[in-house]
């Protein structure tokens, strides 16, 4: 997993290089899932329909 450079976290980078830099990571899906599961899915439900919180399924739809 990348991280971002500190420097482009608290400002001292421009813009277009902060952006570029989140362009620029990449995911790791199983570390994802568990996030999800443990973190959010007791509110937005198992597969992001929602429950007690907004669908997220909803939002990616509105883009």
């Amino acid at each position: 997993m990348k991280v971002l450079p500190l420097f482009l976290m608290i400002g001292c980078a421009s813009e277009a290089d902060r952006a570029q830099a989140i362009l620029d990571l990449t995911g790791d899906p199983a570390a994802g899932e568990t996030t999800y599961t443990q973190q959010c899915s007791a509110c937005h439900a198992a597969d992001g329909t929602g429950g007690t919180g907004p669908s997220l399924v909803a939002a990616y739809a509105e883009g």
